[in-house]
């Protein structure tokens, strides 16, 4: 669903004072909590809710591989806001988290929060691994050649296991995550290109 920042300004103002959508029993349903998740936090019909007694809100989010949003409501305290943003990566979800909590405490505190830096630990690890590989493999090819003996079935070994391995990396990446391949090609497009890469080098080093 797309919208504006201010059909969004609407729906805030719709969520602090109510309105005729709903009845006064329907929309008590609506921002209630439903299912316990943790402590004092619940989901809603489509919130996240906290229950905390000096800290009772409720928020969610929403992503495409080109933006993310935050929309956050205080009831008792009176006051919503709407964070949108044009950029997005499955490395960098908590910044938007941390901008939220940061604008949630300068309304309510006044007091600005700084943000962590983001990680890109991710990338690094997938680039570094693919730098070591694909040097392993010129050396792998430099060493063959220059043998005149080789151990037929050492290098068939090693030929094999990194074959194996160039076709399981993504399925195996797929499972763990819990998420298809194009979802990770979308939302996190530079780690997925660093993947491919690490899957044709270890191809390559295999044929």
């Amino acid at each position: 669903m797309a919208s504006t920042a201010n059909d969004m300004t609407k729906y805030i103002q719709f969520l602090l004072k109510g309105g005729d959508l709903l009845s006064d029993h329907y929309f008590e349903i609506y921002t209630s909590p439903q299912v316990h998740r943790r402590e004092d936090m619940y989901y809603g019909l489509g919130w996240r809710i906290s229950t905390e007694e000096k800290d009772t809100y409720f928020f969610h989010g929403g992503e495409t591989p080109d933006s993310r949003t935050e929309l956050l409501v205080n009831p008792k305290k009176n006051y919503g806001f709407i964070l949108l943003t044009n950029k997005n990566n499955f490395s960098e979800v908590l910044q938007t988290v941390h901008i939220r909590e940061g604008i949630k405490t300068i309304i309510e505190d006044g007091k600005f929060s700084e943000v962590p830096a983001a990680s890109h630990q991710m990338q690094w690890m997938t680039l570094i691994v693919t730098i070591l590989l694909t040097l392993f493999s010129i050396w792998n090819l430099f060493h063959l050649k220059k043998k005149n003996i080789v151990r037929v079935k050492l290098w068939s070994v090693v030929g094999l296991t990194s074959i194996i391995f160039s076709i399981a990396l993504i399925p195996t990446l797929i499972y763990l995550f819990g998420s298809p391949w194009h979802t990770i090609y979308y939302y996190a497009p530079d780690t997925a290109f660093l993947i491919k890469c690490l899957v044709g080098v270890l191809a390559g080093n295999g044929f």
